[in-house]
């Protein structure tokens, strides 16, 4: 591979973490996730706009390419909203950590996310398209993700 294209690729690689990294720690200011979408977030706004320009590569980052140096990229992605949901469980529950099973079920939850995001930008080319699909899914996932980290 061309040192060139190397670098782009990991130019590539950590824009998608840096921009992914930037959305997740959004949620510790927001009291209501619901408003975490595209046109309530400018960090949602920027992470959606650069899965869009570089649809394709993302697709192949949240795959997980094996055989490459970015075939962790899923997994650490994974287990990055793994953690920053399980701390933020921890502070607003009074150092009370995730149940096992709850555990089990966030990381499920959020492999699928991983999934779905790929599987938008897999089945969508048209960026409006792709922009409805990620609306509808953040209008189902951040309610839900809300009321189980949340608990009132």
């Amino acid at each position: 591979m061309r040192s060139s294209q190397r670098l782009r690729d990991i130019w590539l690689s950590r824009r998608l973490r840096d921009g992914w990294q930037c959305r997740l720690r959004e949620f510790e200011r927001l009291d209501d996730w619901e408003t975490a979408t595209a046109s309530g977030s400018d960090a949602t706004r920027a992470l959606l706009a650069f899965w869009i320009e570089h649809r394709l590569a993302v697709l192949i980052l949240l795959r997980g390419p094996r055989g490459t140096r970015f075939e962790r990229m899923r997994t650490v992605m994974i287990h990055e909203m793994e953690r920053l949901a399980c701390a933020h469980t921890e502070k607003r529950g009074g150092g009370s950590a995730l149940s096992s099973p709850a555990r089990f079920v966030l990381h499920r939850i959020f492999a699928c996310t991983v999934d779905l995001i790929a599987d938008i930008l897999e089945e969508h080319q048209n960026p409006i398209a792709i922009q409805q699909a990620v609306a509808v899914f953040w209008r189902h996932q951040l309610a839900g993700l809300q009321a189980l980290l949340n608990p009132s």
